[in-house]
């Protein structure tokens, strides 16, 4: 997944472009609403939930790991 979004040609790589065009579209509207940080892109949160995805699986906690996830973008 990762190295999809370096890859734009692939198949799975114009997948992850889409979610994060989608991501960008509903942040902007957050951000409007003044929920989320400035600065914060749809790029940003996919890979910080592809991340968070992977270490969630090797965490004693992961529940704590998705909490950070959650609110860790809010102003």
């Amino acid at each position: 997944m990762r190295r999809a979004v370096e890859e734009a040609q692939s198949p799975l790589g114009m997948k992850c472009y889409d979610v994060i065009a989608q991501l960008d579209d509903l942040l902007q509207e957050a951000k409007a609403e003044g929920a989320i940080k400035d600065g914060v892109t749809g790029r940003d949160l996919y890979l910080a939930t592809l991340g968070l995805a992977w270490v969630a699986q090797h965490s004693e906690d992961p529940k704590r790991l998705y909490e950070l996830l959650a609110r860790g973008w809010m102003a």
